[in-house]
């Protein structure tokens, strides 16, 4: 069995959860648990690219989330996991709506 990663959360991550609290607080605890999962080798995202709407976000990965039986999922977990580290560091946390957390990811990226 592997290790587990190292979890680190980017700056803003709190703000992203209070976000998703107002949505419904049942959110929060769906998002925390992603992150673990990551970092427990229990998850794998899915590679993101260089898209016209939303950014150059190669090397980073997203996974989709929402409430038990809620379809189609509205939220999104991105990461990154620099290869030859031990490390997964959640970068945004939020809602897929209008691309805003690919963009939001961009900014705390770059920053």
């Amino acid at each position: 069995m592997r290790p587990p990663y190292d979890l680190e959360w980017a700056d803003g991550i709190e703000a992203d959860f209070v976000r998703l609290a107002a949505v419904n607080r049942q959110l929060v605890p769906i998002a925390r648990q992603l992150a673990f999962d990551v970092a427990n080798h229990h998850a794998i995202g899915k590679a993101l690219g260089k898209r016209n709407v939303s950014g150059d976000l190669s090397g980073y990965y997203r996974l989709r989330f929402d409430l038990p039986k809620h379809r189609p999922l509205r939220f999104r977990l991105v990461y990154s996991q620099p290869v030859g580290t031990d490390k997964v560091k959640i970068i945004t946390v939020g809602e897929r709506d209008e691309h805003s957390v690919y963009r939001e990811a961009l900014v705390r990226i770059n920053s």
